[in-house]
């Protein structure tokens, strides 16, 4: 299988492992997304920045892959906080509840693969 995808037709997902609910300030756009049934899932994903609002902690079966292309984001998880910037990168278990949040005035972006087992 072989997926290609040009800028002009990416498409925002439509489903995500997270069930993340509308309005969480989250905005992913699938990388590959005529090949159905894969395991990892690539996105481009915009973080709006949001006034200290609470946001739920999620996880789910698999692994997720994190690299910041821009603005400066926070992982939560446990009792782990960690700040990550343009050019950083972060790899977990996405079994363990976890949030990502904008820390920025400004808009963040990242590059985000998302392992599922059942694919």
């Amino acid at each position: 299988r072989i997926s290609v995808v040009r800028q002009a037709d990416r498409q925002e997902a439509a489903k995500l492992p997270h069930n993340r609910p509308p309005n969480m300030g989250y905005r992913y756009i699938s990388l590959a997304h005529p090949i159905v049934n894969q395991h990892m899932e690539p996105f481009w994903v915009r973080f709006e920045p949001r006034e200290h609002q609470e946001s739920p902690f999620y996880q789910h079966p698999g692994e997720e892959f994190l690299y910041v292309q821009e603005g400066h984001l926070r992982f939560e998880s446990g009792e782990r906080s960690i700040a990550l910037g343009p050019g950083d990168s972060l790899y977990f278990d996405s079994n363990m509840p976890h949030l990502v949040k904008n820390m920025g005035r400004t808009p963040a972006s990242a590059i985000a693969v998302i392992y599922t087992p059942d694919g």
